[in-house]
């Protein structure tokens, strides 16, 4: 991991996970469920800009994770894929701020890391 070093030359790393359903909690309290669609992790960086976090997450959401077919139908070869927009599906943002530590030694550095509650603020 040492040699991936922190995140200087992006603002956020984003690490996502198609899922059936998912559920946060924390301290045993419900705190975000979804049914199909995308699970996203977020680490971001300070200095990042409400722009950069627009533009990540129009990116995203135009990704196309999923066949266009509705269940029972056949895939077409080569198939056509559809967006979490398109299928109607939800999303669950994670901030994850771990993703853009550095880990100069066995201990992790969260030096270029945005605070939480910043960051928070920003999505």
């Amino acid at each position: 991991l040492s040699q991936l070093g922190p995140c200087r030359h992006v603002a956020m790393k984003i690490l996502g996970q198609k899922v059936a359903r998912a559920t946060v909690e924390v301290d045993g309290l419900v705190q975000g469920r979804i049914g199909t669609g995308l699970v996203l992790m977020l680490g971001i960086r300070q200095g990042t800009s409400d722009e950069e976090i627009e533009t990540a997450a129009s990116k995203v959401m135009k990704l196309k994770l999923w066949p266009e077919t509705l269940p029972g139908e056949e895939m077409p070869k080569p198939p056509k894929l559809a967006n979490v927009v398109d299928k109607g599906y939800e999303v669950l943002v994670l901030l994850q701020q771990s993703l853009c530590a550095s880990f100069p030694s066995a201990a992790p550095s969260f030096k270029e890391v945005m605070e939480p509650a910043e960051a928070q603020l920003l999505f």
